[in-house]
């Protein structure tokens, strides 16, 4: 007796693999008009592991079927009344789209190379001759079945990877906008003389840009000593003109020599009567950013 071959078996070595429960629930539709090669098929394939196979006895009830659920395989025997393999190549071919790769396996038992060439014309994907041999069958059917899984992988590859490369495009436009914007708001406030009217032009600017409730310009007199220089949409008169306490001012000048970061809360423990200050503002949490002039 033949070993049967299962869907976890008969990949080549270094090949791609599909895992055996994707194979065995691999959807399998049969149309023969032979009740009992229908029975033979149904048998091997169960035995075989794959546990979603359909069979028809005619090709109208297959084309049927296969409009409401696609399957992943089809067996198709050549030879049926009213509507034999043949015409149901050709209607699946009509249906199909360029994208899509639906393996399709001739039963036939005529295997004069007349009969391969046509059906393969039609859209024929490979060849089972009667008698069928167990082993062709499972082997055949797992190796095209491999082709499809692949190929839908693939498929949903491409498809990620173009919505990847539309993000990144995406990201491009936005990142030339606020080039723009911030271009725009330089040429704006170059005509102002008044370092705390460019100032507060900028502040406004940013704000708008990046929909912040409150901007403030800190100047670092020292290392030690920031204050509130300009602040765009105040929130008290002590906004502009407060000097940070030495610790906190220490903390930011350290801050700033690195890059810009995000204070999450601006009343965690340890800030005092600073943290306090900007609570009482109406601030939650900040944003900061270096601005350099000369030294």
């Amino acid at each position: 007796m033949n070993e049967l071959i299962t869907p976890g078996s008969g990949v080549p070595p270094g090949g791609p693999r599909i895992d055996a429960e994707t194979m065995a629930g691999a959807s399998i539709y049969l149309a023969d008009d032979e009740p009992a090669n229908r029975l033979l098929l149904e048998q091997i394939l169960a035995r075989g592991g794959f546990r979603r196979g359909r069979s028809f006895a005619d090709g109208r009830a297959l084309l049927a079927a296969c409009a409401l659920d696609e399957p992943d395989l089809i067996l198709l025997d050549l030879r049926m009344p009213q509507l034999d393999g043949f015409a149901v190549l050709e209607e699946l071919r009509g249906r199909s789209h360029p994208e899509r790769y639906l393996p399709i396996i001739v039963l036939t038992a005529d295997g004069t190379g007349d009969t391969r060439k046509q059906a393969l014309s039609a859209g024929a994907t490979d060849f089972l001759t009667k008698p069928f041999d167990r082993d062709e069958v499972l082997l055949r059917s797992r190796n095209l079945l491999e082709t499809r899984f692949l190929y839908r992988a693939l498929a949903g590859r491409v498809v990620t990877l173009g919505d990847e490369v539309a993000a990144g495009q995406q990201t491009i436009r936005e990142v030339a906008t606020e080039r723009a914007a911030v271009a725009a708001s330089l040429d704006r406030v170059s005509g102002f003389d008044e370092p705390d009217a460019i100032a507060a032009a900028l502040c406004a600017d940013l704000a708008s840009a990046i929909d912040a409730q409150h901007v403030t310009l800190l100047l670092f007199e020292s290392p030690d000593r920031a204050v509130s220089f300009v602040a765009h949409n105040p929130r008290s008169s002590a906004d502009v003109g407060y000097a940070l306490p030495r610790e906190r001012s220490h903390e930011l000048w350290q801050g700033a020599g690195i890059g810009p970061w995000v204070d999450e809360r601006v009343t965690r423990a340890g800030r005092d009567a600073d943290g306090e200050h900007l609570a009482g503002a109406g601030w939650r949490s900040a944003i900061y950013a270096p601005v350099r002039s000369g030294d």
